[in-house]
C-alpha cells in the first residue's frame, strides 16, 4: 500500500510543479476539464459521478503531460538558439562544416556498390563521436589574443 500512497504523492507533486512553472497552461487545462464535464452534463442531463471521475482523471494526466510537453518545447528553443549563437561565433566553420558535408555526400554516392565493412563503420562512428565531445568545451568560447601570444615585431627605424 505504500507504492500506491508514494504514486499519488509524487503525481501530485508533478501536477504542483506544472502549476507552479507554466501557471497559464495547467489553468487552460483545468477550464477545459470543467468545460468537458459540463458539456456531457449538458448532453445526459443528470450528474454521474463517473463522469466526474472520468474528467478527474483526464485532468490528472493531461496536467502533467503538458508540463512535460513544455518543458521538452523549452529545451528543444534552448538547443535552437545554441545553435544560432554557434552560427553567430563561427560562421566559417559552420559554412566549412556544411561544404565538407555537402561534398563527402556527393562522394558517398560515387562509391562502388560494396559499402565498407561494418567495423570500419562502427570505428568512424566512434572516432566522430569522441571528435565531437572533445570539442564541446571549445564551442563557445572566442580565442582571446593577448600581448604575450603576439611575435615581437622590431621596429626597423629605431637605432
Amino acid at each position: 500500500m505504500q507504492g500506491e500512497f508514494d504514486f499519488v504523492t509524487v503525481w501530485a507533486d508533478m501536477i504542483g510543479g506544472v502549476f507552479a512553472d507554466y501557471l497559464l497552461a495547467a489553468v487552460l487545462v483545468t477550464l477545459v476539464s470543467m468545460f468537458v464535464y459540463l458539456y456531457h452534463y449538458s448532453q445526459s442531463g443528470r450528474h454521474r459521478l463517473k463522469t466526474v471521475l472520468y474528467v478527474l482523471l483526464g485532468w490528472a494526466i493531461a496536467v502533467p503531460l503538458l508540463g512535460w510537453l513544455l518543458k521538452l518545447l523549452g529545451t528543444v528553443f534552448d538547443i535552437w538558439v545554441w545553435l544560432f549563437e554557434l552560427i553567430a561565433t563561427f560562421p566559417l566553420m559552420i559554412s566549412a562544416t556544411i561544404l565538407v558535408s555537402m561534398g563527402l555526400y556527393w562522394a558517398w554516392g560515387r562509391l562502388p556498390a560494396n559499402p565498407p565493412s561494418q567495423a570500419l563503420r562502427a570505428v568512424t562512428l566512434v572516432l566522430l563521436a569522441i571528435f565531437f565531445i572533445a570539442s564541446l568545451p571549445f564551442m563557445g568560447q572566442q580565442l582571446e589574443v593577448t600581448e604575450q601570444d603576439t611575435l615581437p615585431t622590431k621596429n626597423i627605424h629605431s637605432p
